[in-house]
């Protein structure tokens, strides 16, 4: 007999994941892609057809081994879909918000924007703002399309193909989208002013099945008719989602890593976020807002080390950091432009690292401890995703910041971790094994953070 079990959709900006977990959220298997965008005129968008050839070859022969009951979903934020729900298909190819070709006159989508002060969402580059995308792209529509358009922010648009239901989730509404304003709780007048209030479907809870899959989709990938479709969550807010119980001085401050790195302060007050350091507010699964700090942690850790001839695969060991506090060799933000609290930076190396990876774990556990300091966290803090996978990283992150404990979660992400528990709210079936990190000691370290800090001041 098959063992039932629950199947993750993890669709990442550089990767995507089909994880299997059984009852207790144990990891049973595991499929990756690389998530590729193609153009499609007039701009870059997601390729969706073979997102979706990829799962359904890829759960056909998950579902010979597993019974798989239920589908839980996460997808990157800044993107959404115009679909046609009757005619099942979409209007528009869904844009990757990477591409930054815009018109001239998307310009004055500037004095559609709500203030910083009632959306907490920065004003960012690219598409970032899925509001700016949105603005633009109706602007495609003509008077017919848009009568018939419903706009699915990008994890409900995968619940919608599988279930043929289309809902609205708290999470993907306020990440960074110009659309939600958090002091009212409410949507911002940035959905009445391009006109889509009457596209938006109805907001469903995070953690409620919204139906059963598709008997048509449901017979060509294997499953039983009775798999329940969940509506799908922010990537970033599912990672949070494992800790939203947790016995840790809750609540916790977590960093979610992966392409970005993400730092969720729910004690943290609003008026606290500062817009120019890439700070803003997101919402939890349960509609409270957690002030967030971010900056594209995985990538600019993969760029230091392409940078330094060396590759994030090297081995890397306590000798190997403490040579980069005792070198003084430095990198300094941004790597990453346009994103983070020096976006305008050019990111620098000084000197030449024997271990290029030592450089971009140390770096990276400096650019954490200043948005942790930015965030003001006090309380302890839990490290999930890539990075809790670097313990180096993470012990020279609990030197910086000895007045907190750092958890490390390298169990499963808290993505699927998230995604399974909203399966299993009613059983609050979480069962974090976590470990503390040691900090880092060197003799070094000190003065390098001073030499670092002062360096990075006058740059």
């Amino acid at each position: 007999m098959k063992q039932n079990c629950t199947l993750i959709f993890d669709v990442g900006k550089t990767n995507i994941k089909l994880v299997v977990v059984d009852n207790q959220g144990s990891q049973l298997d595991i499929v990756r892609k690389k998530n590729k965008s193609v153009y499609r005129k007039p701009y870059l968008s997601i390729d969706i057809d073979a997102i979706w050839q990829w799962f359904i070859k890829s759960v056909r022969q998950f579902s010979q081994k597993y019974q798989i009951e239920a589908i839980s979903i996460s997808t990157h934020g800044a993107t959404a879909a115009f679909v046609d729900l009757e005619g099942d298909e979409l209007l528009l190819p869904v844009m990757d918000y990477e591409f930054d070709d815009y018109p001239s006159e998307i310009s004055e989508y500037n004095s559609f924007r709500p203030p910083f002060n009632e959306s907490f969402s920065p004003s960012l580059p690219a598409g970032l703002n899925l509001g700016k995308q949105l603005f633009w792209q109706l602007k495609m529509l003509d008077e017919k399309k848009k009568k018939k358009a419903t706009l699915l922010f990008y994890p409900n648009y995968w619940s919608w193909r599988l279930s043929g239901i289309a809902t609205t989730e708290m999470t993907s509404i306020g990440c960074h989208t110009d659309l939600w304003d958090h002091r009212a709780n409410d949507f911002s007048n940035l959905v009445e002013n391009i006109d889509i209030t009457n596209m938006l479907p109805e907001i469903v809870s995070g953690f409620k099945p919204i139906g059963e899959i598709k008997p048509e989709i449901a017979q060509l990938m294997g499953l039983p008719d009775r798999c329940q479709i969940y509506p799908g969550v922010h990537d970033s807010n599912a990672a949070y989602i494992p800790y939203l119980h947790t016995d840790i001085n809750s609540p916790p401050t977590v960093i979610s890593s992966g392409t970005w790195a993400i730092i969720m302060s729910p004690q943290t007050p609003l008026h606290i976020l500062d817009e120019k350091k890439d700070m803003l507010a997101n919402i939890d699964v349960l509609g409270h807002p957690i002030c967030t700090a971010r900056y594209m942690g995985g990538r600019e850790f993969d760029t230091i080390c392409s940078l330094t001839g060396s590759s994030v695969k090297d081995e890397c060991n306590e000798e190997d950091i403490d040579d980069i506090f005792s070198s003084s060799v430095m990198a300094f933000p941004t790597f990453a432009m346009g994103c983070g609290p020096y976006s305008n930076i050019e990111g620098k190396i000084i000197g030449h690292p024997k271990n290029g990876k030592a450089l971009a774990t140390v770096y990276s556990a400096l650019m954490l401890d200043r948005l942790l300091t930015s965030l003001q966290s006090r309380n302890n803090i839990i490290v999930e995703g890539s990075f809790a996978k670097n313990k180096l990283l993470c012990s020279v992150l609990a030197a910086l910041r000895p007045k907190q404990k750092i958890y490390i979660n390298s169990n499963v992400s808290g993505i699927v971790g998230g995604c399974f528990l909203l399966t299993q709210w009613q059983n609050n079936n979480n069962k974090e094994s976590m470990t503390i990190a040691k900090p880092f000691r060197s003799a070094s370290l000190s003065k390098y953070v001073t030499e670092w800090n002062e360096k990075h001041s006058k740059s």
